[in-house]
């Protein structure tokens, strides 16, 4: 027995080393293995940092353009409200103008010179000063005096003054810019009446129309606030007066400077030149 076991512990051995082979084969592609999941988690939590990092930007730049878009439309709804208001405005002053579209103003004219019937008076007075006027009896429906905005002014005040019809109407403003008025050496100006909204947008034109007349260059101011500007065989139309006032500044000097001064158109009829 003893003999029989001697002769077999070779192989025993040799079966011995070769399973701590195998183990240490098994070890090292585990080792292997072990370093390579490592290295791919260490690349896949990296990709995770940066992704996290990657969507933490986008997350700022997402609430960057959300408050963005609440200014773009907190200012769309100014701009649409600004929008509407003009166009309310607008509308507001074209009626209201149309509701004065047989209006006169007479700017001026002196204090109490009316007495205590200014329809008597004017009826009378007009075909005076304007005999191309004639026979005015039954045309000039109501007259009052209305105080002026500006409070400063010592002047004597507006006297507003209806007339049966348009035409009456324009008949007296055409002939009063043909034939300007004076009393007691003082200018008596008759103008349309229009509203206060259109006498504001008119009146930036003011500068403009000066420079046009210190220039001799012929201009038209249309209803409700258009400046057209005759220059170099071309008439140009302005809405801005700034628009309006950079162009005549560029214009050369006319020789013989034209008459010039506001229109009396009204919406419905035809503009007329203001030069």
């Amino acid at each position: 027995m003893t003999d029989s076991s001697k002769k077999f512990e070779p192989g025993l051995a040799v079966k011995t080393r070769g399973m701590s082979d195998m183990e240490a084969i098994a070890e090292a592609v585990l080792e292997k293995q072990r370093g390579y999941l490592e290295t791919r988690f260490d690349k896949l939590q990296q990709m995770g940092e940066d992704t996290e990092a990657k969507l933490g930007a986008i997350q700022a730049d997402l609430f960057s353009l959300n408050e963005s878009i609440g200014s773009v439309t907190v200012e769309l709804d100014k701009i649409r409200y600004e929008a509407t208001s003009e166009t309310m405005q607008l509308k507001l002053a074209d009626m209201e103008d149309r509701s004065r579209r047989c209006n006169v103003r007479a700017i001026g004219l002196p204090e109490g010179i009316e007495g205590s019937n200014a329809v008597q008076y004017l009826t009378k007075s007009l075909p005076k000063w304007f005999p191309t006027l004639g026979n005015l009896d039954g045309e000039i429906m109501r007259a009052h005096r209305v105080y002026s905005d500006n409070r400063k002014r010592s002047g004597p005040r507006t006297l507003i003054f209806n007339t049966l019809r348009y035409t009456t109407r324009q008949l007296i403003l055409r002939a009063a810019k043909k034939s300007p008025l004076t009393m007691n050496g003082r200018p008596v100006r008759l103008s349309p009446d229009y509203s206060g909204y259109t006498v504001k947008r008119r009146q930036a034109f003011t500068q403009a129309m000066n420079m046009a007349r210190a220039k001799g260059v012929e201009f038209f101011l249309l209803y409700p606030a258009t400046l057209k500007v005759k220059a170099a065989g071309k008439t140009e139309a302005f809405q801005s007066a700034e628009e309006a006032e950079d162009f005549i500044s560029s214009l050369p000097a006319q020789r013989v400077p034209p008459a010039a001064g506001n229109d009396d158109s009204v919406p419905g009829q035809p503009d007329e030149a203001a030069g």
